[in-house]
């Protein structure tokens, strides 16, 4: 009797676990086709390094939504989001079927070096080239009081003591002043449409490259960067 009782419950059994089979494997290949993010994303920085290679820039990546449920794609295309990759907002990355795409952001920097101390240099010695060498600037600027050639600086007095790993800022130079407090300025300001000169106080003294300020004769305070012929030059 218990052979017939398993005999006529085994089909319904049967049945029961291939709608469970068919519940849960028809998903796998679902998951298995959805598109590997770290990859696309690592072959388009592959695709703009490529493409910027020889030039003196360094590239600065955005990053994927590592959350997007895109299908799977056989032959991912990879092309600049844009006419050149001067003009590009970044790298495309797009599908022809199933038909999708993406953009990974790329800025290009322009590559730009800053001088640094090399060797410890003391007040009132002069730089020589050994003290020195050229580092890249992690933005791609020069701050402000900062040397991008080295030639710029050698025979230059140091107005203190310096040590490795500083960057050679002009106030550590003892340069010889241009424009001194108090003295009548002429103040000039360059812009790529005009160039508009007036008089003024200089507030502080200041040598070639440094910043000082210059009382207008409206009583503002102006602020400009002091030239070898003792003009102070804004940019607006």
């Amino acid at each position: 009797m218990s052979l017939r009782r398993l005999e006529r419950y085994n089909p319904r059994m049967s049945r029961l676990s291939l709608f469970l089979l068919l519940s849960v494997f028809p998903a796998l290949p679902v998951l298995a086709s959805r598109q590997d993010i770290a990859l696309i994303e690592a072959q388009a920085r592959a695709f703009a390094l490529q493409g910027w290679q020889g030039a003196a820039v360094r590239l600065s990546y955005g990053q994927l939504d590592r959350r997007l449920g895109l299908p799977a794609c056989p032959s991912p295309v990879y092309a600049w989001d844009g006419p050149g990759r001067e003009a590009a907002r970044g790298v495309k990355i797009s599908c022809v079927s199933p038909k999708w795409s993406i953009r990974l952001p790329v800025r290009a920097i322009p590559s730009q070096t800053v001088v640094m101390i090399k060797r410890t240099v003391a007040t009132g010695q002069k730089l020589v080239a050994e003290d020195l060498e050229l580092v890249e600037s992690r933005d791609g600027n020069v701050p402000l009081g900062a040397f991008a050639r080295i030639e710029d600086v050698v025979g230059k007095p140091m107005a203190r003591t310096v040590v490795p790993g500083l960057m050679l800022r002009r106030e550590m130079l003892a340069l010889p002043l241009v424009v001194r407090q108090g003295q009548p300025v002429r103040i000039v300001a360059d812009n790529p449409a005009f160039n508009v000169s007036a008089q003024g106080v200089a507030m502080t003294a200041g040598s070639e490259g440094q910043s000082v300020g210059v009382r207008m004769p409206n009583g503002r305070i102006l602020r400009g960067t002091a030239r070898a012929d003792g003009s102070v030059a804004i940019r607006y």
